[in-house]
C-alpha cells in the first residue's frame, strides 16, 4: 500500500537552485581573483613608471596564464559594444572619481554589474520558495537589486573618498605654503609632500605631477585634479592657484587663505550633520528601542492583568 505522492518540499526547491546559485558565486569570485592578480602586475608596472605607487619589497608572481581566462573583461567587451560612448564615459568618470580606476575598467564594472544582477535574480529565485504568489515579485526585485549594488557600492566608495580629500585639504595646503615660505617652488613643494606622506589627495598631487611630466600645462594638470576628485573645495583651491600664478599675486598668501576656508567648510559640515543627528536617531528610537521599552513596562501588567481575568 503506497501513500499519496510526495508535494514538491522547500528542501527539493534548495536541491535544485542552490546549485545552481553556488555556481553563479563561484564565477563570480573567480572573475574577481583573476582580474584583481592581473592588475596586481600590469598597473603596479605602468603606476611605478611614472612614480605613481611607492617601491614596496618583495615580488608579485606572475599571472599572465590568468589573462586568457579574463571572464570580467571578455562579457564587458561584449556590453561595451552595445552600449553609447557617452555611457561608457560616463561610467569612467564615476570609475575616476571614486579613485578605482587604475583597478577597474568600464568594460569590467559593465560585467560585474551583469553577474550581480544574475546573482540577484537567483537570490530571487530561492525566495520564491517561501512568498508563494509572490514569486514573479521576488524574482524582479532580487534582479533589480543586484543591478544597483555595484552602483550603490560606487558611490559610497565616491563619497567616502570625497570626504577623506576634503578633510586632508587644509593640512596639506598648510605644507605647501609653508614649503613656499622656505624658498621650494609650488611644483617643488609638491613633489617634496608626495615622496613623505601616501593619502587619496597625495594620490592626485602624484598624478598632477605626471601630467606636468607628460606635457601638460599647470592649469590643466590642476583641473585634472579638480575632475578626478569632483570636490568643490579642490576646485576652489586649483582656481585660487591659477589666478594668484595669471595675477602674480603671493602664492602663499592665497594657500593661507584658502586653508582657511577650508576649514571653515569642514566645521560648517560638521555643525550640519550635529544638527541632523537628532532626527536620523528618531527612527532607530522608535522602531528599535520604544518597542522593547514597552514590552518590559507593560508586559508584567498585561499578564497579572490576564491571570485576573482568567481567575
Amino acid at each position: 500500500m503506497t501513500g499519496p505522492e510526495t508535494p514538491f518540499s522547500v528542501v527539493s526547491a534548495f536541491w535544485i537552485v542552490g546549485p545552481s546559485l553556488v555556481a553563479m558565486l563561484s564565477v563570480l569570485l573567480f572573475g574577481l581573483a583573476a582580474d584583481h592578480l592581473r592588475v596586481q602586475r600590469h598597473l603596479g608596472n605602468r603606476l611605478a613608471h611614472y612614480n605613481l605607487l611607492s617601491p614596496t619589497s618583495g615580488t608579485i608572481a606572475d599571472t599572465r596564464w590568468l589573462r586568457k581566462g579574463d571572464m570580467l573583461r571578455r562579457l564587458g567587451s561584449h556590453l561595451a559594444q552595445r552600449s553609447g560612448s557617452d555611457r561608457l564615459q560616463r561610467v569612467r568618470d564615476e570609475l575616476i572619481r571614486a579613485g578605482l580606476i587604475d583597478r577597474l575598467t568600464p568594460e569590467e564594472l559593465l560585467a560585474l554589474r551583469l553577474l550581480s544582477t544574475v546573482v540577484g535574480v537567483g537570490l530571487g529565485t530561492v525566495l520564491t520558495v517561501f512568498v508563494g504568489p509572490l514569486a514573479s515579485v521576488a524574482v524582479v526585485m532580487g534582479g533589480v537589486l543586484g543591478y544597483l549594488l555595484p552602483s550603490l557600492v560606487l558611490r559610497q566608495i565616491t563619497l567616502a573618498r570625497r570626504s577623506s580629500i576634503e578633510r586632508l585639504l587644509p593640512d596639506i595646503i598648510d605644507m605647501v605654503a609653508i614649503s613656499l615660505q622656505a624658498g621650494l617652488s609650488f611644483d617643488g613643494a609638491i613633489a617634496f609632500i608626495c615622496e613623505r606622506i601616501d593619502n587619496p589627495l597625495v594620490t592626485e598631487l602624484r598624478h598632477y605631477l605626471a601630467d606636468l611630466l607628460l606635457g601638460r600645462s599647470r592649469r590643466e594638470a590642476l583641473d585634472g585634479v579638480f575632475q578626478r576628485t569632483g570636490s568643490a573645495e579642490v576646485g576652489e583651491l586649483t582656481a585660487a592657484v591659477i589666478q594668484a600664478e595669471e595675477m602674480g599675486t603671493g602664492l602663499a598668501r592665497t594657500l593661507r587663505s584658502q586653508a582657511k576656508l577650508s576649514r571653515d567648510m569642514r566645521r560648517v559640515r560638521a555643525e550640519e550633520k550635529a544638527r541632523k543627528a537628532p532626527i536620523q536617531l528618531l527612527f532607530p528610537i522608535i522602531l528599535c528601542i520604544m518597542p522593547v521599552l514597552f514590552i518590559v513596562i507593560l508586559g508584567p501588567v498585561v499578564l497579572k492583568v490576564a491571570a485576573v481575568m482568567g481567575a
